[in-house]
């Protein structure tokens, strides 16, 4: 059963910090289109067009690879 989520509402900015598990070469696109479908299903926000700033950056290799999202509401005169 879903938690009661509220998504967030307007246009957002996400900053996205992969840490991969190993140091293979990997492409940062690849990680972007999976990321936003994930979290609109999980209901953060309601569509990813509401994604109006994305960045990506892939950091360090950590034991097991993570990935640290941050979305926060922008305001008209920030985009």
């Amino acid at each position: 059963m879903a938690a009661n989520v509220n998504p967030m509402a307007g246009m957002l900015a996400m900053k996205v910090r992969a840490y991969p598990p190993d140091r293979r070469k990997r492409d940062i696109d690849n990680i972007q289109k999976p990321l936003l479908d994930a979290l609109e299903k999980a209901r953060a926000f309601y569509n990813d067009c509401q994604i109006k700033h994305l960045t990506t950056v892939m950091k360090e290799p950590v034991q097991g690879g993570k990935t640290i999202v941050t979305i926060k509401t922008l305001k008209v005169k920030e985009i």
